[in-house]
C-alpha cells in the first residue's frame, strides 16, 4: 500500500473560502453572501474530491459527504460570525 499524499489544493481550496467568508463577516455583507460562499465551498469540495468520493460504496459516501459538509458549514459560519464580531456585529 502506498503512502497517502495530502491534498494541499483541497486544503488551499478550504482555507480560501474559510477567509472569504470571515472577509465577509469583517465586511458586514449580508448573510446571504456567507450562504452563497459555503455553497460554493460545497461545490469545490464535492468536485475536488470527485475521485475519492468515487471509489467509496454508497454508505460510505454519504456518511463522508455529510460530516464533512457538516464540518465545513460549521468552519465558515464560524469564520463569518467571528468576522463580525471583530467588525463590532457579533
Amino acid at each position: 500500500m502506498s503512502a497517502r499524499r495530502p491534498n494541499l489544493g483541497a486544503a488551499g481550496a478550504d482555507l480560501a473560502f474559510a477567509a472569504i467568508s470571515f472577509a465577509a463577516g469583517l465586511a458586514g455583507a449580508a448573510l446571504w453572501t456567507a450562504a452563497l460562499v459555503a455553497i460554493a465551498a460545497a461545490a469545490v469540495w464535492y468536485w475536488l474530491r470527485r475521485d475519492a468520493l468515487a471509489r467509496m460504496d454508497n454508505s460510505t459516501r454519504a456518511t463522508s459527504t455529510a460530516v464533512a459538509l457538516a464540518v465545513l458549514f460549521i468552519v465558515l459560519g464560524g469564520a463569518y460570525w467571528v468576522g463580525l464580531a471583530l467588525r463590532g456585529n457579533g
